[in-house]
């Protein structure tokens, strides 16, 4: 018995053959080529070759820059998979990009460091430079008042001026204090930037108040000795005492005039 062959059929079974044999043969034409590269692999070795090279970059965020290297590597390896190469290219610029701002930050706050360290260095050379100014003038005022005695002490040169400044009970200056408050005037003028202190002390005979008066007078007169001999009266402070802070004992009769004093202190220029 014959069989006819359905012409439909037969249209369809050849146009199946022939799409199942060029997928074949695409399949194996991809096989054929192997795996390949995403060509943007090699832009971000460019990248990153441009940054480990940078001289101010290179080292200052090296966690970062291994990580994009080790992501750069990754986008080199060939691929079967197009999708996957350029996942691994897109990864390793991200990674590249990082490295690059972490470096940039860490780059500028070195920056701003050395500066400031700068600053101290500048600052710390004037504070020194100013401090041996002032112990080179405190040395010059010990050698210009060595006849009345000066001493260097933590706040300025200080001078003792003693009784001898006054009558007993008294706050008018002696006609023979001025050879001493002269040489003091004459230091005044070579120091003009350095404030005066003026304190006032008694001895413990008389009563308290009598002696805080006393001893705050006896200051103002040595103040307006020098502010009359040119002295700017905006450097001064006068101060009485009274008989606080004796410099001996008051039970004798050596002690007591020890104690009736005026202490002048040159201070030292501020900080």
């Amino acid at each position: 018995m014959n069989i006819k062959t359905n012409p439909v059929r037969a249209s369809v079974r050849a146009a199946f053959l022939n799409v199942t044999l060029v997928s074949s043969v695409l399949l194996l034409a991809a096989c054929a080529e192997g795996p390949t590269k995403d060509p943007g692999a090699d832009r971000v070795r460019a990248d990153l070759t441009t940054l480990q090279s940078n001289p101010e970059l290179a080292s200052r965020a090296p966690i970062a820059m291994k990580d994009a290297e080790q992501s750069v590597r990754d986008a080199e390896i060939p691929d079967v998979d197009p999708a996957l190469t350029a996942h691994r290219v897109y990864i390793a610029d991200r990674k590249v990009q990082t490295a690059k701002s972490l470096a940039q930050e860490q780059y500028a706050m070195d920056q701003r460091k050395a500066l400031s360290d700068k600053g101290d260095q500048v600052r710390l050379d004037a504070r020194t430079h100013e401090a041996d100014a002032a112990k080179r003038k405190n040395d010059d005022l010990l050698a210009q008042l060595a006849d009345l005695k000066a001493k260097k002490t933590d706040a300025g040169v200080q001078i003792t001026l003693g009784d001898v400044l006054f009558s007993s009970g008294r706050a008018e200056l002696k006609a023979g204090s001025a050879i001493n408050l002269d040489k003091l005037v004459v230091a005044l003028g070579q120091a003009p930037d350095r404030h005066v202190v003026i304190d006032g002390y008694t001895d413990s005979q008389g009563a308290d108040d009598y002696n805080m008066t006393l001893s705050q007078k006896r200051a103002d007169s040595v103040s307006l000795y020098l502010t009359g001999h040119g002295v700017d009266f905006g450097r001064i402070t006068a101060t009485g005492k009274g008989e606080s802070f004796p410099v001996a004992a008051n039970e004798t009769a050596e002690g007591r005039q020890l104690n009736r004093r005026v202490e002048v202190t040159i201070q030292n220029p501020p900080q």
